[in-house]
C-alpha cells in the first residue's frame, strides 16, 4: 500500500544512524521486518517503525521529549486511519492546517479518523509516548459487510465521497485484549510473504471488531449512567418540592437502589456538578418560583420548612446574591 502519511520529524529532530545513537529511548513494541528510523536532537529522541502490506500501512512512533513538541504531518491520499495511544503522560492532540483542534486522545484510548489530503500537526506531551496506528482503504469494507460497524459509517461515507472535512469516530478503550492483538500483529510481520497478507488482514479485522465491541460497551454504559443521573435530578426536585430544605440527598440511594457515591459520580460525569450542588440549585429555584407566585418571604420560608425567616433569608441571600425582598422588587420592576 502506498505511504499516504508523512511524519515530518526532520523539522524538530535530526536523523541518526541507529538505536545505539539514542541515549535513553528504547522501543518496547517491535514491528518485525519494519523500516525503522532513529531521531535525536539534544535530549529529545524518537523511533519510527513502518510496515506496508497490500491493504494496510502500519506505524509505531516512540518519543521521549523534554517538553511538548509539535510534529508536522502531511496526508497525501484519502484513507481511513486508526490511532492507539499506548503510552503518554498527557493527551495527544491533532490540529488541522488552520490550527483548529480536531481531536484529543488520552493514554489507553483509540480513535478512527477520515483525514482528507492536507497538512496537520500532532502535539506530543513531554515524557515517554508510544503511538501505534494503521490506515487502510475504504474498499476493505463492502456495503454488505460494513453494516455492523455503525461507528465507521460516517467515515466510510466521507472517504467514498472524498469529502474535504475531517470525520472522527468516538474514542474507545485500548484494553488488555487490544494490546495483545497489537503485539501479536507486530511479532508476526514478515516482509514480502504472501501468507503474511492474510495474517495481517485477519488481525486488523479482529482489532476493528474489538473497537466496535468497546464502543458499544461504553455507549451502553453511558446510556445507563446518564439515565441514572437524569432520574436523580427528577427525584431530588420532587423531594425538594415536598420537603423543602429538609430534603437529604441520601434519599436518592434508597430511591435508585444504588450507593450514593455511585449516583453522585454519574451525575457529576454528565452534568458537571455534585448532588449537593444540585440540591442547593434546586432549592434556590424553588424559592424563587414561590416568591414569583406571590408568596411573601415569610410564607416561602414556611413552605420550604425553614426554622425561621432569618435562616431562609441567609440562605437566599448567599446563593441569589440579594435578599428575598429585593428579589420580589426586581420581579415587580421587570413587569
Amino acid at each position: 500500500m502506498k505511504r499516504s502519511v508523512l511524519s515530518k520529524l526532520r523539522q524538530i529532530l535530526d536523523k541518526v544512524a541507529s538505536a545505539h545513537c539514542l541515549e535513553q529511548l528504547e522501543a518496547t513494541l517491535i514491528l518485525q521486518d519494519s523500516q525503522t528510523s532513529y531521531w535525536k536532537r539534544g535530549a529529545d529522541e524518537a523511533t519510527l517503525q513502518d510496515f506496508d502490506t497490500l491493504e494496510v500501512f502500519l506505524s509505531c512512533l516512540d518519543t521521549l521529549f523534554c517538553e511538548e513538541r509539535t510534529i508536522p504531518i502531511k496526508v497525501k491520499l484519502y484513507d481511513i486511519h486508526v490511532l492507539y495511544v499506548l503510552e503518554a503522560s498527557a493527551t495527544i492532540r491533532l490540529y488541522n492546517s488552520q490550527g483548529h483542534l480536531i481531536s484529543q486522545q488520552a493514554c489507553g484510548r483509540g480513535m478512527y479518523y477520515y483525514l482528507p489530503p492536507g497538512h496537520y500537526s500532532l502535539k506530543i506531551p513531554a515524557g515517554k509516548s508510544q503511538l501505534f496506528g494503521y490506515y487502510f482503504r475504504s474498499k476493505t469494507f463492502r456495503k454488505k459487510n460494513e453494516k455492523p460497524y455503525i461507528f465507521l459509517h460516517s467515515l466510510l461515507r466521507a472517504r467514498r465521497a472524498q469529502l474535504p472535512e475531517v470525520v472522527v469516530s468516538r474514542d474507545f478503550k485500548v484494553g488488555r485484549r487490544t494490546r495483545m492483538y497489537i503485539h501479536a500483529l507486530c511479532r508476526g510481520l514478515k516482509k514480502r510473504k504472501l501468507k503474511n497478507e492474510s495474517f495481517v488482514f485477519g488481525i486488523i479485522h479482529d482489532l476493528i471488531d474489538l473497537s466496535a465491541e468497546k464502543i458499544s460497551e461504553e455507549e451502553t454504559k453511558m446510556s445507563y449512567d446518564l439515565k441514572i443521573a437524569i432520574q436523580a435530578r427528577k427525584l431530588l426536585a420532587m423531594h425538594i418540592e415536598e420537603k423543602g430544605q429538609e430534603t437529604q440527598i441520601n434519599l436518592l440511594s434508597d430511591d435508585l437502589k444504588l450507593d450514593l457515591d455511585t449516583v453522585n459520580r454519574y451525575h457529576k460525569q454528565h452534568f458537571g456538578k455534585c448532588l449537593r450542588e444540585l440540591r442547593t440549585e434546586l432549592l434556590v429555584t424553588r424559592a424563587q418560583n414561590l416568591l414569583a407566585s406571590g408568596m411573601s418571604p415569610t410564607e416561602t420560608a414556611y413552605e420550604l420548612n425553614y426554622s425561621s425567616l432569618d435562616a431562609f433569608g441567609r440562605f437566599f441571600k448567599k446563593y441569589s446574591k440579594q435578599t428575598a425582598s429585593a428579589y420580589i422588587q426586581t420581579l415587580l420592576t421587570d413587569q
